[in-house]
């Protein structure tokens, strides 16, 4: 795991650090899943594409946007996600299901993605996001 949550006083905050976009992107998915939901309990029945453009932030603001407003629009969560970010250009595959309370053990309804200190920043050869999201 490439992600750590980090400690705030009323919301949710993680720092992912990877070698490629690709994995930053897949890692920071991985992070908003499991602040939603026990991932273990999420099986892989549905199948969402998403694709996006625009700078590196803004794409991964908006990638993470896209995984609140599916679960708020369409009641989907979601276990796994393959993604390719190719200059401006990301196309992402979702693999989840329909919420089911009887079914998935939901932790947190995470409201929005903030602005708030979130950015991509290179160190020593990684990638490293900082993202915190409103509960």
């Amino acid at each position: 795991m490439t992600y750590k949550f980090l400690d705030h006083t009323a919301d949710v905050m993680f720092e992912v650090k990877a070698k490629t976009l690709n994995t930053l992107f897949k890692d920071s998915a991985k992070a908003i899943f499991e602040t939603i939901a026990d991932v273990k309990t999420i099986k892989c029945k549905v199948k969402k594409k998403v694709v996006l453009e625009g700078d590196v932030e803004q794409l991964l603001y908006d990638f993470l946007e896209e995984i609140i407003f599916m679960k708020d629009a369409d009641s989907l969560i979601f276990k796994k996600v393959d993604v390719k970010v190719v200059g401006k250009k990301l196309e992402a595959v979702f693999y989840g299901d329909k919420i089911n309370i009887k079914e998935h053990k939901l932790k947190g309804d995470i409201k929005a993605v903030t602005w708030h200190g979130f950015g991509i920043r290179g160190v020593k050869g990684f990638f490293v996001a900082k993202v915190l999201v409103d509960i």
